[in-house]
Order: C-alpha cells, then structure tokens, then sequence
C-alpha cells in the first residue's frame, strides 16, 4: 500500500497526521477557563432558538430534581440560608453530572415545581388566579430562585422561555414580577403575542366571580401593578419601544368597557371592576401626574370617540334619553373618575377639540355634558362662554357642523333643569331674539341662520319647533318673509305630528324632553300668581294673552286658575288674583258663578267625607327617592350628589304626569287639583 503512494502524498498525510497526533494532547487537558467557555457557548446556542424543551426533557426525564419543593417550606424564614445552600449544592452537583449549565437546570426545576403546584387542584377563575395554598407555594418557590438568582445560577430568560409556551397564569406572572424574577416589561419585549395574552386576562381577571377577602385583595394587587406598568410604558415615554403595544393593551379594555355600556341594562360587574382602573389610588406614587393626565386625556378622547355611529337626525330626535337621570351608572362612574383629575375648563376644551377633528359619540359626549353640569358648579359659566364663542365662530365662517354642535350642546344642558342652566327657550331668546345678534347682520347670516332651523325641521321633537314659532328669532323688515317660511313650515310640520301651538303656555319654558313634562295651563296659573303676588299687578303676559290668545285664555289658562276646591278662611293668593281678574273683566260671569258654585260642593263633599285615592307606583319611587335625599343632606352629602338626586326626582316628577302634553322645566304641583296625585305627592 506505501509502495502505491507518491512520496508527496506520504509526506502529506504524514505531516497531518503528525500534527493531529501533536494536538490531541492539548485539547484534552481543559484547564477551568475553556470548561467556562464551553459552557458560555452552550448557553449562547441554546439561546438560538434551539429545541430547549427536547433537550431539557432528554436531560431530566429519569434523575429529576425535588430539592426545590414544597414539603419543606415550613420554617422556611428561619433556614433560608440552609435550604438555599444545600440547594445550590445540589444543583451544581447535577450540573456537572449531567453537563449542563446549571442556570438552565434551575430554570427547569422550578418550572417543574410551579408545574406540580398548580396543576395539583384546579386553579380558580379559568387560570387566571391560584387558591390560597398554591399562591403560598408559589412565593415560597419563588423566594428560593431569588436566591439562586443572588448565587448566579439560576436564568430567568430561560424560565421564561419555558414557561410561555405552556399555559401562564396571571398570578403567577404577577408573582415574578413583583419578585423581580422576569418583569412584565420584560415579557412584552420578548413576545409580541404577550399583550394579546395579558388582555384577555385581564377580562377575565374582571369577570372573576371571588368572594373571599384574600381573593378580592389579590385581584385589586394584581390590576393595580399590571395597569401601572402598562400606563408608564404607554404614556412616559413616548419613543419607548413598548409604548404602541401598552397603549394598544389599555385602548383594547377600554373599547371592551364601552361595549359591555353600549345598550342600557347590560352593564356587568367585570366592567365595573375595570372602571375602577381609574381612580386615582389606583396608581398611588408609580406614575407621575403627567404620565397621568396623558393616560387619562387619551382615555378621554377614546371615550368621545368610540364608535360613532349616531347621525346628527337621530341624535336630535333621541337626545332626551341622554339626561344626567337616564343615564347608566357605570357610565357616570367613569366620567366622574376620569374628569377628577382635569378641571372643568379643561374637559369643555378637549370636548371641544375632539368635535372639531374627529367623528364623535353624541351620546358620550352629552352625556359626559350632563355630568359636569350636575357634579361642577362651575360648568355653566364655563360651558355659556364656549356656547358664546361656538355661536359667533359659526356665523363668522357660515359652518353648519358648528351650529349643529352649538344646538346640541346648549339643549343637552337645557335638559338638567334651570338649577344648572337656564330652560331652551331662553337661551333660544337670548341668542337669536335681538337686533345685536349675530344672525342680524345682514341677509346672508339671516338667511344661514333659517337655512339651518329649516333644515332642522323634519327631525326636530315638537317642544322645541314650538319655541322657535312661539320665540322666532329677530329678522329685519327686509327679510320677515324669509322668516314666514320658516315659521309656516314648522307649523305644518307641529300639525303633522298633531301638536297644537294653542296648548302651548303664555309663561312656556321648554326644556327639551318629550311627553313627560306638567300641563302648560297648570304652570301658567301658578306663575301668574307668584308675579302678580310680588308685583301686585295682574302681569303685562296675562293680560296679552287674554287678547292675542283668548282661545287658550278662555279654554286652558281660566279652567285651570278656577279649578273647584275648598276655599280657605282668609283669603290666600289664588283668591286675590282671581278677583283682580274679576274686577278687570276678565273672567267671564257666568264662569266665575260656575266656579263659585263647583267650590260650595266641593266644600260639601269634603264634609260629607266623600274622597278618592289612587295608587301610583311613582309615588313609591318618589317617596323612596325623597327619603334618600333627606338621608343625604343629614349625612353631609356633596353639591355634586344632592343636585344627582334631585334630577332623579326631577324625572319621576314629570312622570307623575306622563300622559299630559309636554312644556317646562318647572314641575308645579296643585294640592288642591283634582287629581289626587298632586295632592299625594
């Protein structure tokens, strides 16, 4: 065979096998820093995404490690150090027998241990929280890899590695985060699949039916630190990489909150404990005010503009059922948490923002509207200036979107009453009835400004038609024909829905919500004589209407003022202003010898003890809704609250009267009216 080799090749192969003969001593001895570094490389390739679990399962399938378990957590406190020791040991004597890096090792036991542990009993609230024993396991195991962490041979990265591609539980992450073990931050950047994970645990987190004191506790803990983390990555720094995917997680549960508030009756007690996110305590000293004010600011315009799918038609003929009273509660809970930390000025501001650049939720919106103006004192001021600039604004550039805003805004506050803003009608009056108005200033603003209400026309509910028919706005004596189509078309359109402009009160103030409002005769009479009572003269409004209305003078306003009853002793001020009428003739005499006489049986029948009753289930809610203010006011309630409760009682009120055609703010009762529901009440 070498006599078959070229002395070339012979010397060749002689050459390298001389010197692999050469090196072979030398890579035998290893001294410890190549031992080190061939430990480093096999981290590194592992690290590469290589089949860690295969290889982990190869490795420990038949000598698996028990030193970390939980039969020996009793006295724990007092032999940590011991248990720690004898541990670590343990662990790097398997290392060196088996070859492997004991950091990964470590990695492995304890995923086994948290593996054992809550796979013993099942884990409450579909995974998402341990019971009492396995959270009490957990720590303990976890304060062990705090130590092996301290000793250098334990890898978190690794435990992760692992740990995500079984099924995680929420508390369990929590409990590694709050051990500094593997950080939520850290998570996040190593799997964009994470924040997926974590929303739907934090939906199911809220939905978590626990009634235990350490279960409530533990969930109030783990929502407090989750959210914390998520609103500093989202909102300190904006150029963070885990910016977009934290404020994605926060936008997901805020958008799945407003959905769960989408139809009324369907508010769930998961959404409820996610409202609570936003208290301020929640966040305690972990995020700085303006971390705060931006998360919140950004929630804010999120609930302005998620999901926008009311027309401006349906918002006109539906805005009614958006009052402070209607709405739900956990919807005014969210407002009254988010707008804590702003003040008013600012709130009207960013609404404000929000209507001119985006498509907008109305109901939101006016409903957000309807809650600073029951809860601030301040608002109407500040919302009277923002109307005053919306309205010169609108008719400085001629935009229609601005006078839709304008209206919508200026009734939504109209519906909570003249305790919080004033009635439609005047604030209709005091834009649009004088010469100095914006609208006056020439044909092309007079002809925007009927343009605009013409347009209104089809969708608008009847109250308000009626005031702008009743209160038309001032036109010029160039331009009043323009105005006689627009009062001409509103009336056809008050025929249409069969609503006569002769029921309408001579004192009419109108606040907007539909059919549910006092009879306009029975608040005439009641106004007429308070002002007749301070001034002592029958006021310039009755005596005009005896004139230009005698319709509904004779046939509305006299049958309510001469309604039958027992007349007192002395004289009171119905009596008074009756006779003042009676002596300017303007009660007819056969019609004040009719009441007369209707007032002698009445006074009859009283004595004989002949009465009605009737039962109404609003009264029972009045008289709930009474007893609890009463309660309020002895228990030192806020302004905020009390003005709450009385626009409750407000809408009961007008319930009492439900059948009666709608036209004031003002709820006016007759004690002694015919209807034994005023008298009750």
């Amino acid at each position: 065979m070498l006599s078959a080799t070229s002395d070339g090749e012979h010397s060749s192969r002689s050459a390298t096998v001389t010197a692999l003969l050469a090196r072979r001593p030398m890579k035998r001895a290893r001294d410890d820093e190549t031992e080190q570094h061939l430990q480093e490389s096999c981290v590194s390739l592992l690290m590469r995404h290589q089949n860690t679990p295969e290889l982990l399962l190869e490795i420990t399938s038949h000598h698996k490690i028990r030193s970390i378990s939980c039969d020996g957590y009793e006295g724990l406190e007092h032999n940590t150090g011991i248990h720690t020791s004898v541990l670590e040991n343990e662990l790097r004597r398997r290392s060196e027998q088996m070859g492997v890096p004991v950091a990964l090792l470590s990695a492995r036991v304890l995923l086994e241990n948290i593996e054992d542990l809550i796979t013993q009993t099942d884990t409450n609230t579909e995974h998402v929280l341990l019971n009492t024993k396995q959270r009490s396991d957990v720590c303990a195991l976890l304060k062990s890899a705090q130590a092996l962490m301290s000793a250098g041979i334990f890898s978190p990265e690794l435990l992760w590695q692992e740990y995500w591609k079984l099924q995680p539980v929420l508390e369990v992450i929590y409990h590694l985060h709050t051990h500094n073990i593997l950080t939520l931050d850290f998570m996040l950047e190593r799997d964009a699949a994470v924040s997926a994970w974590i929303t739907d645990q934090l939906k199911a987190l809220c939905a978590s039916m626990n009634t235990t004191p350490d279960d409530q506790q533990i969930r109030h803990h783990i929502l407090s630190t989750v959210v914390c983390v998520l609103v500093r990555r989202a909102f300190e720094d904006s150029a963070h990489n885990l910016s977009q995917t934290c404020c994605w997680i926060l936008d997901s549960m805020i958008s799945w909150l407003l959905d769960s508030l989408s139809v009324k009756g369907t508010e769930t007690s998961a959404a409820g404990f996610w409202v609570q996110v936003f208290d301020v305590s929640v966040f305690g000293g972990c995020v700085s005010e303006d971390t705060l004010q931006r998360f919140f600011t950004h929630t804010l315009m999120r609930v302005f503009t998620y999901r926008p799918i009311y027309k401006v038609s349906d918002v006109i003929a539906v805005q009614s059922e958006w009052s402070f009273a209607k709405t739900l509660p956990l919807l005014t809970a969210l407002f009254s948490k988010i707008c804590l930390v702003f003040s008013v000025e600012c709130v009207l501001s960013q609404m404000q923002q929000v209507l001119e650049t985006h498509e907008v939720n109305w109901r939101h919106i006016l409903s957000c509207l309807s809650h600073l103006l029951i809860y601030h004192s301040q608002t109407q001021c500040c919302l009277t200036d923002l109307l005053s600039r919306l309205l010169r604004s609108a008719f400085d550039s001629y935009d229609v979107e601005k006078m839709i805003t304008l209206f919508l805004l200026a009734r939504q506050a109209s519906l909570e009453g003249p305790a919080v803003f004033p009635p439609y009608s005047d604030w209709f009056k005091l834009s649009f009835g004088g010469s100095s108005g914006y609208h006056a200033k020439g044909k092309k603003s007079t002809v925007f400004l009927l343009k605009f209400l013409s347009d209104l026309v089809p969708y608008e509910p009847p109250q308000y038609l009626k005031v702008h028919v009743m209160h038309p706005p001032y036109i010029g004596g160039k331009y009043r024909s323009l105005l006689q189509e627009y009062i001409t078309l509103a009336k056809t359109r008050l025929r249409d829905l069969k609503v006569s402009l002769e029921e309408t009160g001579i004192f009419e103030v109108v606040n907007g919500s539909a059919g549910v409002v006092e009879c306009p005769a029975q608040q005439d009479v009641e106004k007429a004589v308070t002002l007749f009572m301070t001034t002592n003269k029958i006021p310039a409004t009755v005596i005009e209407a005896s004139i230009f209305r005698r319709p509904y003078f004779l046939s509305r306003f006299l049958p309510a003022l001469l309604s039958p009853r027992v007349l007192p002793v002395k004289s009171d001020a119905r009596m008074v202003f009756i006779e003042a009428l009676r002596k300017a003739d303007k009660i007819p005499a056969a019609l004040y010898t009719s009441y007369t006489e209707s007032c002698r049986r009445e006074t009859y029948r009283q004595k004989e003890g002949v009465c009605e009753s009737s039962e109404d289930d609003h009264l029972l809610v009045l008289q709930e809704q009474f007893l609890h203010l009463r309660r309020m006011m002895t228990d030192g309630a806020t302004d905020g609250d009390v003005c709450a409760q009385l626009s409750r009682i407000s809408l009961t009120l007008r319930n009492v009267r439900a059948d009666e055609e709608t036209g004031s703010d003002v709820i006016t009762l007759n004690r002694d009216s015919p209807d034994s529901a005023h008298a009750a009440v």
